[in-house]
Formats: C-alpha cells, structure tokens, sequence
C-alpha cells in the first residue's frame, strides 16, 4: 500500500496501543474517545491484516507481530516528529549548486565563501561552469542560481549585484593602447558559446560595423589573459576579472562605448520563497555590497578612451 493512501495519523495510535495495551488508556493519551481508539484499532488491524493486541486472562498482550512493530514504530514517531520539528537557519548545512562564468567565480563566489568562513557558517558550493549565455529555464531549475551579466535573461527573479566597465588586454608591454583599428585587425581572443552568443561588449563592436578578426573563441573569460599573453592577440575583458591577471597582460581604456556590465544572480521562481534560498541571497547581496563599497587598488586602463 501507498504511504500517501495511509492515514499518518494511525501511526501515533499504533504507537500508543503498543505502549498502554488497552484501548482506552491509548485513547486517553491520545485525547481520543474510547469509540474513536477502537475504530482506530480496527483499522490497524485491517491494514497489518494482525490483531495487534489480544486478551489473556484479565490483561491485554502484543502479538509476536505487535512485539516487532513497537520498536519500528517508536523509530518512525521518532524521526516524523523530528522532521516536523526542524527549522531552517544558517546553522543549518545545506549544499548550493550555482551555475556561473569565471567572471562570477572569482568575484562573487571566492569573496562570498571568504565572508561566510569569518561567519563560521557550514556551507558548501557546487560550482558548475554556465552553459551557454542565454537563460533556459531547465538551467536554473537544476541549480540554486545562475551568476551572469544581466544579459542572460528577463524573465527570470534576479538581484543585480555590481556593475563593471570592459577593457582591452594585450601582452605585457606590446601596447600603450588600444585603437578600433587594432580591434578590426588584431587577431582576437573572444568569450563564446556554442549556439554563437557572444559578450556584450563584443556584440556592441558588432553593431558598430566592426568585424574582428576573430582568432579563437573560449568558453569562459579565465583562458583569455593566457591566450593574449605572449602573443599580438588582443581580448575584450570585465576590468575587475582582468585586473586579477595584471601580471600576464595590460589593461587598456575600450576605445569604444562598450556597455556598462551588470552582473545578476538568477535563479527560478520556484525557489523564492524557501527560506535556504532566501539566506543565500541574502548572503550574495551583503557581499556584492561590500566589494561595490571598498576601494579596488585596480591598475588603471592604459590610454584615452575614444
């Protein structure tokens, strides 16, 4: 039998039969009448297809199989009263799965984790790398949350977290700066997926009449500074995730009006109201607005922007 076709009810007057072995000292405990515990009763019965309890003499016993049944169900009391007893709070442990770019990785999850560990909060994330660069709605119904430029998606609750600017970098000393001459000719290095989207920065040279000479196509910013390095290959970056590889490439001013870069936290609607889910952007908002005040010792972008 289906446990959802059961009454979870018989399963606190089987216990108190077990215990008292008389029915109406069940009842009582229970605050039931004495018609009440025996109708009960004989359902149980019906159910375990068992007496459960029987008259000896002037007393009532357990069955062999009632015997059995008593410390199963003081278990199953047990762990039902303790599963509606829980409250969620932030001591609670509890494992997230975010989808995110690098972009969100290094300046989002790693300053976010830092602020939890001083907190002492258990928590742990699985972080899986994003798809692709548009939303799709069984994306963020597998995860708690998706870290992506404001792009992604509109249809969808978001928290808009902190805005960025785009730069160009270069190999360490190949340039003092960057023109749209050099974006149409340079061999670049791209963020791309593999339905064809690509940055918004990189869509906006588009529209421009601007059509790069587009060299390699990664998956994630992270492998952009060591594909430029070393090498005449130029790339469009977030300046907070490129000032993190200053020691691998230059930063230059976008010698075009590259739109302003919104990263968002998404996640889908059927996670708005669990109260885990709420702690946890609660928790990403405080840290996003703790970096969005502190004062980012980053290294200036080289030249005029056009």
């Amino acid at each position: 039998m289906r446990l959802q076709n059961l009454d979870l009810n018989l399963l606190f007057a089987l216990q108190a039969v077990l215990d008292e072995r008389h029915v109406t000292r069940a009842g009582q405990r229970l605050g039931l009448s004495q018609p009440a515990m025996s109708d009960a009763l004989r359902r149980l019965r019906r159910h375990f297809d068992d007496e459960l309890i029987v008259r000896e003499g002037n007393r009532y016993e357990l069955t062999p199989f009632g015997l059995v049944l008593r410390s199963r169900v003081a278990d199953a009391v047990s762990a039902v009263e303790n599963a509606f007893a829980a409250r969620w709070t932030s001591e609670t442990p509890r494992a997230y799965t975010l989808l995110s770019t690098g972009n969100g990785v290094l300046n989002v999850v790693r300053p976010l984790m830092d602020d939890l560990r001083e907190q002492s909060v258990d928590l742990q994330l699985r972080m899986v790398d994003l798809p692709g660069l548009a939303a799709r709605p069984d994306w963020l119904a597998a995860a708690d949350g998706v870290l992506a430029a404001k792009e992604f998606g509109d249809s969808f609750p978001s928290i808009d977290l902190y805005t960025d600017q785009w730069v160009v970098i270069s190999a360490v000393g190949h340039d003092t700066a960057i023109t749209m001459e050099d974006l149409a000719t340079r061999p670049l290095a791209v963020m791309g997926d593999s339905q064809g989207g690509h940055s918004p920065a990189l869509n906006r040279l588009h529209r421009l009449g601007v059509d790069p000479r587009i060299e390699i196509i990664g998956e994630d910013f992270l492998t952009l500074p060591h594909l430029v390095t070393d090498s005449d290959r130029i790339a469009l970056m977030p300046r907070r995730l490129a000032a993190k590889y200053a020691f691998l490439v230059d930063l230059h001013a976008c010698p075009f009006d590259a739109p302003e870069l919104v990263e968002t936290f998404w996640w889908h609607p059927s996670r708005t109201a669990d109260p885990g889910h709420l702690w946890l952007r609660d928790q990403i908002t405080a840290t996003a607005r703790r970096l969005a005040q502190e004062q980012f010792d980053l290294e200036s972008p080289k030249g005029p922007a056009a």
